[in-house]
């Protein structure tokens, strides 16, 4: 095991679907995995869950599930998290105590291998891209049209900054900044049809990820 036989503070949620996940075994037993593909075999610790919603949906489900009992401290990754956070970075970030952006990725321009969130004007390109042409409409036809949903006091944010993957170390606190409802209400924003990963809100939510952990409004 890497940093001196030591094991990150953090809970690890994982979301797998195909990727292996054998890397867990040398950092940590602290940990579940939400299991979207095929099972794992019984020295894993899982959760076998439907194949719809991205890792947010994930997320999301696992602070709604806990809401009562959360770890102080949670790292929600990916089934490969060097995807998004290469090993060096990853390796050595999951050890923080406190809020972390858990990327590293020379494929971002403007997130990079100093772990610079990615930045995009707001828009609403993703929404109506090719990529998602196959999905069901959008429930939202913005970012602003989602973040009035969720939030009170939203205020439009010109540019909006997110590392992609959602990759991340957060507090007990910043989770209970919000309701339990609150986390219930955003899992309903998500497209839950089979084999359509979230559809297009996913793509809203991911870039919304890093505001809603940093708590910078309140809940609608």
């Amino acid at each position: 095991m890497d940093n001196n036989l030591k094991k990150p503070k953090a809970f690890l949620v994982i979301s797998r679907y195909k990727e292996n996940v054998e890397w867990i075994k040398s950092l940590t037993d602290n940990y579940i995995i939400y299991n979207k593909g095929e099972e794992l075999s019984i020295e894993y610790k899982q959760i076998v869950a439907p194949n719809f919603g991205g890792n947010q949906y994930d997320i999301f489900r696992y602070i709604y599930d806990n809401y009562d009992n959360l770890p102080d401290l949670i790292a929600f990754v990916q089934g490969d998290p060097y995807d998004h956070c290469i090993p060096e970075r990853f390796n050595t970030l999951i050890y923080n105590e406190s809020f972390t952006l858990l990327f590293g990725d020379p494929r971002y321009p403007d997130g990079n291998l100093g772990g610079q969130p990615y930045w995009e004007q707001n828009s609403s390109w993703y929404i109506n891209e090719p990529f998602n042409s196959h999905k069901p409409p959008c429930k939202f036809s913005s970012f602003d049209d989602f973040a009035n949903h969720m939030f009170s006091d939203y205020t439009h944010q010109p540019t909006v900054t997110f590392p992609p993957g959602s990759q991340f170390i957060v507090e007990k606190e910043r989770c209970l900044h919000y309701s339990k409802n609150f986390w219930k209400k955003i899992m309903e924003a998500v497209c839950q049809e089979i084999g359509m990963n979230g559809g297009r809100e996913t793509h809203i939510i991911e870039r919304a990820m890093q505001m809603i952990f940093e708590n910078k409004f309140n809940e609608r």
